[in-house]
């Protein structure tokens, strides 16, 4: 397989009829860079889906976590945080509160 020289970005057509996908030459960091931030989506989406009442809330919260990334989260919790007083212990944000009839 023909591969690009360190440091360059191949697209389509302007490499050989044989590298029809964009090659990055560092695929570590690739790699890395792709496994983190699907473990991140992966574990914020089940406390996601833990705490949205809603399946549809819920499919569109993880849709915009995968498609924004950090900004989603932040905005998430942001959220949550205004949901809660500012005496409610911190389980109030991070446990949802309709299934285990914690008083907000």
């Amino acid at each position: 397989m023909w591969l690009p020289p360190p440091g360059r970005l191949c697209c389509f057509g302007s490499e050989p009829p044989s590298s029809r996908f964009i090659i990055v030459s560092d695929y570590q960091w690739m790699a890395a860079t792709l496994i983190d931030f699907y473990i991140n989506v992966f574990a914020i989406s089940v406390w996601v889906a833990y705490k949205e009442s809603s399946w549809i809330s819920t499919t569109i919260w993880i849709v915009l976590l995968i498609c924004f990334g950090s900004i989603t989260t932040c905005g998430y919790i942001t959220l949550q945080l205004f949901q809660v007083s500012y005496q409610d212990p911190i389980y109030h944000v991070l446990l949802n509160s309709h299934k285990y009839g914690i008083a907000t």
